[in-house]
């Protein structure tokens, strides 16, 4: 289920926040009692369910068992009510979803925004934190290590690689994963600081200049400020502006500034 995708399209459409909490509560008790509602909506759309869930005034008259599976505690028919209206609104976001579907020009571009989207759904019991000591940033970028290894097998991923330890030059990638020789992923962990992720992107897209690149700041807790936070998302959009304008006919580069664990601001 693309619950994520979900909030969001219901935020564009105007619904306010207890709605969301709401509808996106009902949809997860929905999947629980009957699997993945995206395979299910290619199957039949959830039809099937929508019609489950429609249990009339004479049900309630005659005190009739509901057909649906969703186990009610209080009045079923406003409760079946609720829930095919909240699936309703899930079979309108995935048909939008379906023809609004983004065209990728190549499969790295594709392979950047697979990974942009695993990093951004990446979630970490320490990242609910206000601040996080240096050790426990290593824990988190450990298991985000594993993470990634698990959800793209498909890809080498190392954590603090030299780039270049016999000439000298020592800078460690926080997590590096390379898909060939010619195709690697950075992913560097920051502090919501615009000096600490722009000295990064330099120093790291000048020694990686001659691969395709997807270079990934990933930004954890630290005492976070609006003010930080603003300077941050500014500095995320001069490193895509400058991504941007290296690219050439050669060599792909993308970029994405993400706050791990919670959307900030």
């Amino acid at each position: 289920m693309k619950l994520k995708e979900f909030k969001k399209w219901l935020e564009e459409n105007g619904y306010r926040t207890n709605t969301i909490n709401s509808r996106l509560s009902n949809i997860k008790t929905i999947e629980d009692s009957y699997g993945d509602l995206d395979t299910l909506m290619l199957k039949d759309g959830c039809r099937s369910i929508i019609n489950e869930l429609n249990y009339t005034t004479d049900d309630e008259y005659f005190n009739r068992a509901p057909r649906h599976k969703i186990l009610i505690n209080g009045n079923i028919r406003n409760g079946s009510a609720t829930y095919k209206q909240a699936l309703k609104l899930y079979q309108q976001f995935y048909e939008y979803s379906l023809n609004n579907k983004t065209i990728y020009n190549t499969e790295f571009e594709k392979e950047a925004n697979i990974i942009f989207d695993k990093i951004s759904n990446f979630e970490h019991s320490l990242l609910k934190k206000k601040k996080l000591t240096r050790q426990e940033i290593g824990i988190i970028q450990s298991d985000l290590l594993k993470y990634l290894s698990d959800k793209l097998p498909h890809i080498h991923w190392e954590e603090e690689k030299i780039y270049d330890e016999i000439n000298k030059i020592r800078d460690r990638v926080d997590i590096i994963g390379n898909i060939d020789e010619n195709h690697c992923i950075i992913v560097e962990l920051d502090p919501p600081r615009a000096d600490s992720i722009s000295k990064k992107f330099v120093s790291r897209v000048a020694l990686y200049s001659e691969m395709n690149l997807i270079y990934v700041t990933a930004c954890y807790p630290n005492n976070n400020n609006v003010e930080n936070i603003k300077e941050c998302n500014k500095y995320f959009n001069y490193c895509d502006s400058i991504i941007r304008g290296l690219r050439d006919t050669n060599l792909e580069k993308y970029y994405k500034g993400i706050y791990l664990g919670k959307k900030v601001l």
